[in-house]
């Protein structure tokens, strides 16, 4: 098997299990009733996480894996594994996390860990190149940087942005209700 039909298989294999998973987290998240609880911080932290992975993925899929391109990856890779400590460190005792919901956490917390190991034996000539930001050499094609980037927003962002949306409007809707409350009560 050669390296490209190697990375494809592995590469594609860890983003599918990552996004299934994040998948079932975000329905775990509505049942059990985010907005109502944990709301809009918990959401905003899911955000951060959603943008650091999505930076470690950018820049995976448009530069050449040199020094400085895999510290920057890992760096990425490392603060959204403290804001999933964050994250969970703030929602437990808010609202309910239930098994299933642990289990998509710990598929969604080592799979990046898991995808940057593997790509530092994947580049581990590049890895002792000049450090530089320089373009893939023999980038993936345009509609395979599409399909990856695309799957990312759309089966990755849009549920985030989502669930941000109905947190929010939440948290104004029950502001607005306790204002009235207060002054219904004079």
């Amino acid at each position: 098997m050669d390296e490209r039909t190697l990375i494809v298989l592995f590469g594609g294999l860890l983003y599918a299990v990552w996004l299934a998973a994040g998948l079932v987290d975000y329905f775990c998240h509505r049942w059990s009733h985010i907005a109502e609880t944990s709301g809009v911080p918990e959401s905003w932290l899911h955000v951060g996480q959603f943008v650091l992975l999505g930076l470690a993925l950018l820049l995976g899929t448009l530069f050449a894996i040199t020094p400085l391109v895999f510290v920057l990856i890992a760096a990425s890779v490392c603060m959204h594994s403290v804001l999933a400590y964050r994250d969970v460190s703030y929602t437990q005792g808010r609202r309910f996390i239930s098994p299933l919901e642990q289990q998509a956490h710990g598929y969604m917390e080592v799979l990046p860990v898991v995808s940057l190991a593997l790509l530092a034996v994947l580049n581990w000539a590049e890895l002792a190149t000049p450090w530089s930001l320089r373009l893939k050499s023999s980038p993936l094609s345009p509609a395979m940087q599409m399909t990856l980037l695309g799957s990312f927003l759309v089966l990755g962002g849009v549920p985030i942005i989502e669930e941000l949306i109905r947190t929010t409007k939440s948290r104004r809707s029950t502001n607005v209700c306790s204002q009235r409350h207060k002054v219904n009560r004079y």
